[in-house]
This record gives structure tokens, sequence and C-alpha cells, in this order.
């Protein structure tokens, strides 16, 4: 049970899977030839705990057991036993004739090569990068349509519109000038900003791994990931702002603005391709600038203005 939980919320955390996106993922079947066989060598340590590698093929030789395995960007070979979940993210798994796998077998972006005698007791679930990551946005953006139907969905997604534009427009009346430093932050550093969001989109999921590994970890995680979301949160306000100023070609304050710029924002999140790319791209150029402008509490100069400064 503890393997299940583990691996569920795992894959909540590094951006490719949770509970719901596992429900949705794809069944199949083992029973294709493998590629290459698997060493059955018998090592001098025959008992492992939790197998973790990042980009190194791992070998489970036949007579070794170990108690889950994680792999990232590497192929997986086994031909012993596993006790318990085998996830595998953007690598292939390779089983053996003597392979035994007591939990599930979760591979996302990879192919599963395994023996029609290898062994699985728990259920094989496949997806692509693609459909891992579309479940994941649909889940940080609202509950999906599917699980909710039509009437109860759109419900959902009118009250969380007024729900987020009257915390918009709080947050923009009690902090008017971070609001400004941000909103100032989006067109004045427009590419720094996006290359700190980009930063910070490719550094959170082996971090946010990592921490969860060393078990200890994991309050610092729930700690990092609530403070994203509330830089989230209050950042995309200034995308707002500069959003709606440049609809209304003015640089002036207003709630007009906030209002403006997050209708348009909702509006184009719900369009069925770009949607969930215009939902990440919002949400994590919210967080760079966010942090780059100290949740709004200094407001960045342009160079020019500096030169004009320092004449003077």
């Amino acid at each position: 049970m503890d393997d299940k939980i583990f691996s569920i919320f795992l894959l909540s955390l590094v951006l490719v899977s949770t509970g719901l996106l596992l429900s949705s993922a794809q069944e199949v079947q083992p029973g294709s030839e493998l590629s290459y066989p698997i060493q059955s060598e018998t090592p001098f340590q025959r008992e492992r705990g939790t197998v973790f590698k990042i980009g190194a093929a791992t070998d489970i030789p036949q007579g070794v057991t170990c108690r889950r395995i994680i792999s990232i960007s590497s192929d997986l070979n086994i031909a012993g036993k596993v006790k318990g979940s085998v996830i595998s993210l953007w690598g292939d798994v390779n089983l053996a004739d003597t392979a035994q796998v007591d939990g599930d077998l979760i591979i996302i972006g990879g192919r599963l090569k395994a023996d029609p005698n290898a062994r699985i007791s728990g259920r094989i679930r496949k997806l692509s990068t693609g459909e891992a990551f579309s479940g994941f946005i649909s889940l940080m953006s609202g509950i999906p349509r599917g699980y909710w139907g039509n009437v109860a969905w759109i419900s959902w997604k009118v009250i969380l519109f007024i729900c987020m534009l009257i915390l918009q427009v709080l947050l923009f009346v009690i902090f008017p000038r971070n609001v400004e430093a941000m909103a100032h932050c989006v067109s004045v550093k427009p590419i720094g900003s996006s290359l700190l969001a980009l930063i910070i989109f490719l550094l959170l999921p082996p971090i946010s791994l990592m921490l969860i590994l060393s078990l200890v970890g994991i309050p610092v995680v729930l700690i990092l990931w609530a403070f994203l979301v509330a830089a989230a949160i209050f950042g995309k306000i200034g995308l707002f702002v500069a959003l709606g100023n440049a609809l209304f070609q003015t640089d002036r304050m207003s709630l007009i603005s906030v209002v403006v710029g997050y209708t348009v924002y909702r509006v184009l999140t719900f369009l069925p391709v770009v949607g969930k790319p215009i939902f990440v791209v919002v949400t994590f150029l919210a967080i760079g600038v966010c942090i780059r402008t100290g949740f709004g509490s200094k407001a960045p100069r342009k160079k020019v203005a500096r030169a004009e400064y320092r004449r003077r």
C-alpha cells in the first residue's frame, strides 16, 4: 500500500502524473521480445532498498531483490525481483523471463519489452510524455471534465474564475506598489524574467524528486511548492496589469487592467490546443517575475535610465 502512495505522490510532484493521471493511463500486456538479454550475474549484494538512477542504465540481475525502482532518463533491465513498484520516466523497461514485479509497473515516455514468462502482480500503465504532461496541467488548472461531467465542469470553471478574480482584485488593492513593480518588470526585463522562469521550470522536478527521496526533505518540498504557488498567484497580477495596459495603450495602474488581463488570460486557457501551454508559460513567467522583483518589493531599471543618471 505504501508503494502505491509513494508512487502517486512522487509523480504528482515531478510534473508527470498523479493518481487521476494513472487512472486514465493505457493498460498494456507484456509479451514482446527483449531487444537484448539481461545478464544473470550474482552480485555481492543480493538485497537492495530503493534503486534510484538518473541517466545511467539500471540492471537488476537474476537473484537480486530490491524494494522499488525509480529510473529517470535511463533504461531498466530487470531479471530479478522487485517487491514494490517500478517507475520509469523517459526510459525503456526490459523484463527477462525471470523478472518478477510485485507492485505496479509505471512507464512514462518509454517502451516496455517483456518476456512472456515475466511476472507482474500489479497493473501495467503506460503514458506518453505528452499525455502525462497534458494530464498534469489539467489537474493544475482544474478538475478534468471527464471526472465531473459537462455541467459540473463548467460550473467549476465559473466559480474558479470568480474566486480568482476577486483574489486578484484584493491583492491589487492591498499591494498596489508591489503590483506596479512586477508589471514594470514585465515590460522592462521580459527576457531576464523568461530565462529565470525557464530555469525554475527545468530545475523544479529534479530538486523535488531528490528532496522526496531523502524523506526528511518532504516537508521542504511542501514548503517549496507552497512558496511557488503563492509566487505564481501574486506574480500573475503583474502580468495581467501589463497585458491590460498594453491593450489600452496606457501606463496607468487600474483595476480595469487587472480584470481585462485576467479575463483574456482565462479565455485563452480554455482553447483546446494552446490553452494548456499558455497556462504553463504564464504560471512560470509569473513565478519568475515575482521572484525577480522580490514579490514586487523592488523594480528593475532600464540601462538607459541608469546611464543618464550617471551622467547627471
